[in-house]
């Protein structure tokens, strides 16, 4: 910690915040300002009317197996609930210009950089220790990873319950740039994408460690990479490459799927990427199938995309109806980092 200034009689302000954990730094943040009620200091809940913190960083990595190196950590050491405490609520929270770094070691390419950055979040209403309560948050931000400064545009909506550790969230991701999902879609796609774009809207909710997600997803200006390899059986999802080249160039590259992840977060086989990873390969090669009109016995087994029937053009049409279609409303251009 840099230095820290009062300015009486109900304000305090922290600079040059650090904070390391096993010999390196993990977090950071330029100013954490807090605003409260003197009063309240002599009361049974200290009233803290907001806690802004300026512009922090936040290191993280994922191990192969998954987990996160910090949240791991947390995990092993649970809060102590003591006798009687005083209470502490802090009526505004927020963060602003805030930048997260995830290196993923769970693809191939490890370690893979994941940005988040210009992140802002504000939440209301939190109560320590923490009660059962619904406090709305908003999340927002700019993604980038790899090669790519900025690549996407996030934003998060809705609600979490600290006590039970329960959320609901509307999610509307934008102008995701495709190439960037390489190292996640290699076994899926060997020759790789070369150029397109992706949205989505939809609403993610944990009640009671179960998640349920739905969403639809629009992929626009969708290209494959010029195959390098000498295999006649090389295929996309397991549907012949040359048939998914000619659909997308007859298709100028547009798809559009619904996508529905569920589990239970106790579940020792519940991971939450490889969930999503393998829910949009199932609905996207569902897709290509009803475009294609063929789809390899192999695909079929793996995916189990013989059984779409009328359940899927339902939930389709029912997620039409209900989810915003603004998805491209501005264009962010990637462009590669010159480092």
């Amino acid at each position: 910690m840099g230095r820290v200034s009062f300015h009486l009689p109900s304000s305090m302000v922290l600079s040059d915040l650090r904070l390391t954990w096993r010999g390196r730094e993990r977090l950071n943040a330029k100013e954490v300002a807090l605003r409260f009620r003197l009063r309240s200091l002599f009361s049974e809940t200290i009233e803290i009317e907001s806690l802004t913190v300026e512009n922090p960083s936040l290191w993280l990595r994922r191990y192969p197996d998954g987990t996160v190196d910090l949240f791991r950590f947390l995990s092993q050491r649970p809060l102590r609930k003591g006798p009687s405490r005083r209470k502490i609520l802090i009526h505004t929270f927020s963060l602003q210009g805030g930048e997260v770094e995830l290196l993923d070691g769970w693809v191939e390419e490890a370690p893979y950089p994941i940005r988040l950055s210009s992140f802002s979040m504000k939440t209301e209403n939190i109560l320590l220790p923490p009660r059962d309560h619904e406090s709305p948050v908003t999340l927002q931000g700019l993604l980038g990873g790899g090669d790519f400064p900025i690549f996407a545009s996030l934003k998060l909506t809705g609600w979490v319950n600290p006590e039970k550790m329960d959320f609901h969230f509307d999610v509307a991701l934008r102008n995701l740039y495709l190439p960037v999902l390489n190292p996640y879609l290699h076994a899926s796609i060997p020759m790789g994408i070369e150029s397109g774009k992706m949205a989505l809207d939809g609403e993610v909710r944990v009640e009671a460690e179960s998640l349920r997600g739905v969403g639809l997803i629009h992929v626009r200006e969708l290209s494959l990479r010029p195959s390098t390899s000498t295999a006649l059986l090389e295929t996309v999802f397991g549907i012949s490459q040359e048939k998914v080249v000619a659909f997308l160039a007859d298709a100028d590259g547009e798809l559009l799927f619904p996508v529905r992840v569920s589990g239970h977060l106790k579940d020792p086989k519940f991971e939450l990427g490889e969930l999503l990873t393998h829910t949009i390969r199932q609905s996207l090669a569902r897709t290509l199938q009803k475009g294609v009109g063929e789809m390899v016995k192999t695909s079929s087994e793996a995916f189990g995309v013989a059984d779409v029937g009328q359940r899927a053009k339902k939930v389709f049409k029912e997620l039409e109806k209900t989810l915003r279609l603004d998805w491209f409303p501005s264009e962010i251009l990637p462009e590669r980092s010159s480092q």
